[in-house]
């Protein structure tokens, strides 16, 4: 014999696997039935028993007929993909055995779970929370009322016990009382269902949030009073207690700290920054070539002990710097003396096409349309890429030469 737990087993294990066999193909087909209204086979002028090739040649008709590119209808491009749809059920052997069914047998009633399950795959977020907390309600209620009856009978049986004792009329009274009470505890009222149960619940909450915070909002007043309060309290130095000398000797002594100090410290930060040593910046390096350049040009006396002392670096560290400049500009010069040389060289220009684009130059200045191919046209056998690449490096000299200057 099957237990009442194993029977509860199976029937929960064919449910899970039935709302498994509704796929998505399925669900879609009867969103297109309901969508078309129209037989599929009428639809498509072919019989029920027509064959793969029939179906096929009938939707390469209608989507001729109904497509957007060929079709200029408002409806053309959702008609087209009904007959999309209606052909992705009809050659398909098991979707075409499923809409046969529905032929037959009607499409799914309130009496079949995926009538349900469809109707809420429709829905929104609101409306299916609304259904939830409406099903959960009437759960909720019914509940309250199984309970209620369930203490009705246990105070039934109670009463036909004490009926069969001997026990005297007032007893039966009192007990009928005390019965009523309890069951006025029980009986399901408007004040006991989910919904009031969930606005009293989000009240109290509210309320106790809204106290918490008040609370603590009052409690901060006091704590600063006291703190106050405890400042207040602390005891103060008596100023007679001193004879006036010593006060008068520390005033004295206090005066010469303060006034020594500064120069102390600023000793200490030059001693400190006399000492940096290392990785130089450009900006640390910009302002040494000014000062070696215009503040302290060569030939003046203590020219190296004054910039070290106006850098806040060492004078070895100073020269080292300098020297390292010196050496970056000589090999800078020399460098961009041997590429203009070489660039000279494989360029060949003559001076009569050096006059000519010059000349171009000034005839089509900046912001003529189309200005280099024009220059290039005054240049006979001179492409528009060799005349600008002569004009950069006309430009890279002359750069190089005002950095010279200056």
């Amino acid at each position: 014999v099957m237990k009442p737990a194993s029977v509860w087993v199976a029937l929960v294990l064919f449910l899970v696997h039935d709302c498994t066999a509704w796929d998505q193909q399925e669900l879609g087909m009867y969103d297109l039935i309901e969508e078309v209204n129209q037989n599929f086979y009428e639809l498509f002028g072919i019989e029920p028993t027509a064959t793969k090739q029939e179906v096929k040649k009938a939707y390469r008709k209608l989507s001729l007929e109904w497509h957007p590119d060929r079709n200029s209808a408002e409806n053309a491009a959702e008609k087209f993909r009904q007959v999309v749809g209606v052909y992705e059920v009809l050659k398909d052997s098991s979707m075409r055995e499923k809409y046969d069914s529905v032929l037959e047998n009607g499409m799914p009633d309130w009496r079949s779970g995926i009538y349900y399950y469809r109707r809420y795959r429709k829905m929104g977020g609101a409306e299916a929370l609304l259904l939830l907390l409406i099903a959960l309600s009437g759960g909720h209620y019914l509940m309250l009322w199984g309970s209620f009856f369930e203490k009705r009978l246990v105070e039934n049986q109670r009463r036909l016990k004490l009926k069969k004792g001997e026990n005297r009329k007032q007893a039966e009274e009192e007990e009928e009382a005390r019965k009523e009470q309890v069951l006025a505890e029980y009986r399901p009222t408007v004040w006991k269902s989910l919904p009031v149960i969930l606005v009293q619940f989000g009240c109290s909450l509210l309320l106790h949030c809204l106290s918490s915070a008040k609370e603590r909002m009052t409690a901060l007043p006091p704590m600063e009073e006291n703190e106050e309060e405890e400042v207040m309290r602390r005891p103060r130095r008596p100023l007679a207690s001193e004879p006036r000398e010593e006060r008068v000797a520390e005033v004295a002594e206090v005066k010469a700290v303060v006034a020594e100090a500064p120069q102390q410290l600023m000793r200490a930060e030059e001693q400190k920054e006399m000492k940096q040593e290392g990785v130089w910046s450009s900006e640390e390096m910009a302002e040494l070539v000014k000062l070696a350049t215009t503040k302290f040009p060569p030939g003046m006396g203590a020219r190296w002990q004054h910039m070290s002392k106006a850098l806040g670096r060492t004078v070895e560290d100073v020269t080292t710097a300098a020297r390292r400049i010196k050496h970056f500009q000589a090999s800078e010069e020399l460098s961009a003396r041997q590429s203009i040389k070489v660039e000279d060289r494989s360029g060949e220009w003559s001076k009569e096409e050096q006059k000519l684009l010059e000349g171009a130059l000034v005839k089509y200045p900046k912001g003529t349309e189309e200005r280099w191919e024009r220059i290039a046209e005054e240049l006979p056998g001179r492409t528009k890429e060799e005349v600008v690449e002569r004009f950069k490096l006309l430009a890279q000299m002359i750069k190089a030469k005002k950095e010279k200057q200056g």
